[in-house]
């Protein structure tokens, strides 16, 4: 499943208009919308003090490919 998220205002009662999507005539897609009433900074603080407690040191981590797609 590909997710593609756009914001955007609508300008016209109870029409909205979506231009320069990256899909193909005759792709079937599913549409949700959510209302935004307000847009909420983000409390860095808050994000910070929380992933300070699961920060790791990857530095000299090496990804081996083949271990991870054996199954």
């Amino acid at each position: 499943m590909f997710a593609h998220r756009i914001e955007t205002t609508i300008s016209q009662d109870g029409l909205l208009m979506l231009k320069t999507l990256p899909f193909h005539k005759g792709e079937q897609v599913e549409v949700i919308i959510l209302r935004r009433d307000k847009k909420q900074p983000i409390a860095t603080d808050d994000l910070d003090s929380f992933f300070s407690n699961y920060q790791a040191d990857f530095t000299n981590f090496k990804f081996n490919r083949d271990e991870g797609n054996e199954r």
